[in-house]
């Protein structure tokens, strides 16, 4: 669950950040330091050690750099023998000087899948910052490593029993979030995450002041849409409907921007972000609720064996059975280079990472679809 500002909602994007425009470059010759940038920074919030949040500082001989344990505020890096620069943009590296080579085992995933794994960027210099990072960098060739958390197996518990403490624990999240003050407001729509947060929000009595969910392009499915309305309604809720811009193009240029160059999805957060900036002081909103909730359509039989077994080209190829079809439309040599093989490959060293994790699909569907 995600409880932000909604001043955040609509920040900078010069080169492409909701979180705004930030960056340090540190180069190091001859024993001495030159930085470029901010010396110190902080967006988001934290609760304890929990939160929504992007910290680095410079102390002068160490450059110091946190985030929280999902990555949820996008932070990217280059590293290279003489120095090290992260920004809250790949575009805002790319203008500081970074190679913008492409990295076309990325792009070989993304145009089939929607989203970018592991830390892949578009470019093969620029790295995504992981979650959970607790990173030094003081001159020499260490890189962020982050802290991916896999859990462990829980035993002796029954299936009503686990269904019991999962809604505890969701109840506790949104208890403790719903203390803000001022006016609060849901994005929501058809998918699980909105729904329970907004009826969780009105069982604890802070129901909010209003939902908003984006209007949807021609030739989508008002789905998200019209379920919205019937839950906002059911609750007593008020709902807006807002407009996407009818220049769709430059929408979707605009979109690319501001995620990195790095989500097919995500346009609703260009209009409902400056709509809500000056209405509410809150805005909730669910990440990975769908994978958490009911991943009846992520765990199939076929992909649980093929991660038991280590097959992780043909769990590769599974995942890939729904592809996007971007892919058809490129010219022949750029389809060469972005072929299936490299998603393939890809896809598969990125799964093996999970195959000590308890429920590993999951976990592989979660992590990548978090950053």
């Amino acid at each position: 669950m995600l409880a932000y500002s909604s001043a955040a909602a609509s920040s900078s994007m010069k080169f492409g950040s909701f979180c705004g425009d930030y960056f340090i470059a540190i180069r190091k010759q001859e024993g001495q330091f030159t930085v470029k940038g901010n010396k110190d920074l902080f967006v988001g919030h934290q609760i304890g050690e929990e939160g929504t949040f992007l910290q680095w500082e410079w102390t002068g001989l160490q450059l110091v750099v946190r985030n929280d344990r999902y990555g949820l505020c996008p932070a990217y890096y280059s590293q290279g023998p003489k120095g090290f620069i992260i920004a809250t943009s790949v575009q805002r590296l790319i203008a500081e000087g970074v190679s913008p080579e492409l990295d076309y085992d990325a792009l070989a995933v993304f145009l089939r899948l929607g989203t970018f794994v592991g830390d892949d960027t578009p470019y093969s210099a620029i790295r995504a910052l992981p979650p959970g990072t607790q990173f030094t960098w003081s001159g020499g060739s260490e890189c962020p490593t982050g802290c991916v958390v896999l859990g462990g197996a829980t035993t002796g518990l029954t299936r009503e029993a686990a269904y019991e403490r999962y809604n505890e624990l969701f109840s506790e999240a949104v208890t403790k979030r719903s203390t803000v003050a001022g006016d609060v407001a849901v994005a929501l729509s058809g998918g699980m995450d909105s729904r329970h947060i907004l009826l969780e929000l009105c069982r604890l009595g802070r129901k909010p002041k209003l939902c908003v969910t984006a209007q949807i392009y021609p030739g989508e499915s008002s789905e998200d849409l019209d379920y919205a309305k019937q839950v906002a309604q059911a609750l007593a809720v008020p709902h807006v409907e807002i407009e996407q811009p009818r220049d769709w193009v430059n929408a979707e240029i605009q979109k690319l921007q501001a995620t990195s160059l790095g989500a097919l999805e995500h346009n609703w957060g260009m209009v409902v972000g400056p709509y809500l900036q000056h209405r509410v002081v809150t805005v909730f909103d669910g990440l990975g609720g769908d994978v958490l909730s009911d991943c009846r359509h992520i765990v199939t039989p076929a992909r649980h064996e093929a991660f038991q077994a280590g097959r992780f080209a043909v769990l590769a190829e599974d995942i890939l059975q729904n592809e996007y079809g971007g892919v058809r439309y490129l010219k022949p040599k750029l389809a060469r280079l972005l072929s299936r093989e490299r998603a393939i490959h890809r896809l598969s060293v990125e799964a093996a990472r999970f195959a000590g994790a308890p429920n590993p699909v999951v976990a592989f569907t979660f992590w990548n679809r978090t950053r």
